[in-house]
């Protein structure tokens, strides 16, 4: 609980410093309770002594300028983590969505009977937010943590058992992006550490959506540490490209030694380079255009240079979402 208050302390300090809103998505660790347990923002805010954090970092919380972000009126469901925002203010039509992806988990731990009565509160939750942006003709961006399919050792990452009218919630979820595709620009995923993306297809087996996984800084699931910057066209709010940091050790005591610590970060690759996409193509785009030997090259690529070589071969495992 306490180091929990720190980094909530210290990243609303970063964000109020650095002038921008930092977005909280929340995470399977994040529980006071119980690894992979439920919570609330106020049971966040609570036990980690912060109460002025989450769900929104914004720095300029209260100024009306067009541009300063905030939560969609009516969207901030608190008591099970799921939300939306405005990361643009008022005067761009970019919704974020923020799933709590931990309910969708089969190691989510609640009371029993709750594990259901919670997915389907948000997937209804989820229909309505997206109803909603279309019928203001918003782009959407879907932030979760723990991303749809499978992981790195072939196994389910959202509960095979757990349905919502007969189907599974990941279905439903896949069903949802397919509806939506044309206003869903992306979906941003973390959890297992690694860097890569994932194809999300529909029922007809066609390409849908991109995610896009956020690496780890923790190096401790088989990847170096990391972080990504992903770029958009500031019009259509496609997202065009990112860029990976990550740290290269021979071993991982390298980081303990202090003057290795200064040059974090002392590699970097774009995602357009690695995958052969022409400048100016939205991600997803590209990866819908690309040869399934081509984009396993990429895959592959991105899993060479940011992961540990013992996880690359799994990587066509866990790309195709279905």
């Amino acid at each position: 609980k306490k180091n929990v208050g720190v980094v909530l302390k210290d990243v609303k300090e970063m964000a109020e410093g650095a002038n921008v809103p930092v977005i909280y998505t929340p995470g399977n660790n994040d529980s006071p309770y119980k690894n992979y347990g439920a919570y609330s923002i106020d049971s966040l805010r609570a036990y980690s002594g912060c109460r002025t954090c989450l769900p929104l970092f914004a720095p300029r919380t209260d100024s009306q300028q067009p541009t300063d972000a905030f939560i969609v009126p009516g969207s901030n469901k608190s008591s099970l983590c799921f939300y939306s925002v405005y990361p643009l203010g008022r005067a761009n039509r970019l919704r974020i969505i923020v799933l709590n992806s931990i309910i969708f988990s089969s190691k989510y731990f609640v009371e029993k009977g709750r594990e259901k009565t919670d997915a389907i509160a948000q997937l209804d939750w989820f229909k309505e937010q997206l109803r909603e942006a279309n019928s203001m003709h918003e782009r959407v961006l879907v932030a979760l943590h723990i991303p749809p399919g499978k992981d790195y050792s072939g196994d389910n990452m959202w509960s095979s058992s757990l349905k919502y009218e007969s189907k599974s919630v990941q279905s439903v979820f896949l069903d949802l992006v397919d509806d939506y595709r044309k206003i869903i620009v992306g979906v941003l995923s973390s959890h297992t550490h690694m860097d890569g993306i994932r194809k999300l297809y529909n029922d007809k087996n066609q390409f849908t959506d991109l995610v896009i996984s956020v690496p780890g800084i923790a190096p401790g699931h088989g990847n170096y540490p990391a972080m990504k910057l992903i770029s958009y066209n500031p019009g259509s709010f496609e997202l065009m490209d990112f860029q990976t940091f990550y740290h290269l050790f021979e071993h991982k005591q390298e980081l303990e030694k202090r003057d290795t610590i200064k040059d974090w970060g002392n590699a970097s690759f774009f995602f357009d380079k690695v995958c052969g996409c022409k400048v100016g193509t939205p991600m997803r785009m590209c990866v819908d255009s690309l040869s399934g030997a081509r984009l396993m090259e990429g895959e592959q690529g991105i899993f060479r240079l940011a992961n540990e070589k013992k996880h690359k071969e799994d990587a066509d495992k866990a790309m195709d979402v279905f």
